[in-house]
């Protein structure tokens, strides 16, 4: 075999080597733990080590595409959802909550993995919700109340409507403010209000 086609072979096989690892670099995750610990870590800062993040999850439901995180020195939980989209693909959701008086969300967002990189999709996808309107709401179950909503998500473990819930340091179970109902592309907001508040 002469040196030339020695030479050939080789780049070929090189070429082919490269491309298949590089297919098995970019190819999806399968699961909302895959998806967890692949997320870069802008998005998951406080916790880099992929190992260090399968110590967070307490409850993992890969059937319904759920985790929930907790640890001894984090004064609150985070969740972690899947979402199907309407053209095949995925959502993923993540917040933190924090607690202590009182629990509200750090931070959430919704995020996507296509052709190999992360798409931030939170300001598409999530409906803005201000602080005016959830007191508004919560007035419809308290209307005596002069507290205002110390509000958190809750994302599904089953189902796929987001909750958004007021946690007043002086009740254990809070009242359930919004739903965010998925529709395959986004979340519709629906406000839950009691029998006696009026539509405004």
């Amino acid at each position: 075999m002469s040196f030339k086609l020695k030479f050939c072979l080789t780049f070929i096989f090189s070429a082919a080597f490269a491309l298949a690892s590089y297919g098995q670099r970019v190819k999806p995750p399968q699961n909302v733990l895959e998806y967890f610990t692949a997320l870069p870590t802008k998005y998951f800062a406080p916790v880099k080590n992929v190992n260090e993040r399968k110590k967070l999850v307490r409850i993992q439901d890969l059937e319904n595409g759920f985790l929930r995180l907790e640890s001894n020195t984090w004064e609150g939980w985070g969740e972690v959802a899947l979402f199907k989209n309407a053209d095949g693909t995925k959502t993923l959701g993540v917040q933190t909550i924090g607690c202590g008086p009182g629990c509200e969300t750090e931070s959430i967002f919704f995020v996507q993995y296509k052709n190999g990189r992360w798409i931030d999709v939170t300001s598409d996808v999530l409906p803005e919700i201000s602080q005016t309107e959830l007191n508004r709401v919560l007035k419809c179950y308290k209307p005596d109340t002069e507290s205002p909503a110390f509000a958190y998500y809750e994302l599904p473990r089953y189902g796929t409507t987001v909750k958004l819930i007021d946690n007043n340091e002086d009740e254990e179970a809070g009242s359930l403010l919004y739903e965010l109902a998925w529709n395959g592309t986004k979340f519709s907001a629906r406000a839950k209000r009691d029998r006696a508040c009026k539509e405004q």
